[in-house]
């Protein structure tokens, strides 16, 4: 068997043969405050999806076509 943890810390003594795969739900069972890490990452992923999203929606068409063109002008002054 092989020891994920010390049993004395508590948080990650998950005992697993090496050959024995772990379900999802069974290891986060297993690791108390996973939960509390999961929902944050899908706030954090979702949350930055609409922001841009919404950016998206809500910025100026004229200023999208421009920066669209910037790369094909040829009339920068560099």
């Amino acid at each position: 068997m092989i020891d994920n943890g010390s049993a004395k810390d508590g948080w990650l003594s998950v005992y697993v043969p090496f050959n024995q795969e772990i379900m999802f739900k069974q290891f986060i069972s297993r690791i108390p405050g996973a939960d509390v890490y999961m929902v944050g990452s899908f706030v954090t992923f979702l949350s930055f999806f609409v922001l841009v999203g919404l950016y998206l929606l809500l910025v100026d068409k004229a200023h999208i076509r421009q920066m669209g063109r910037m790369p094909l002008d040829d009339s920068s002054t560099d």
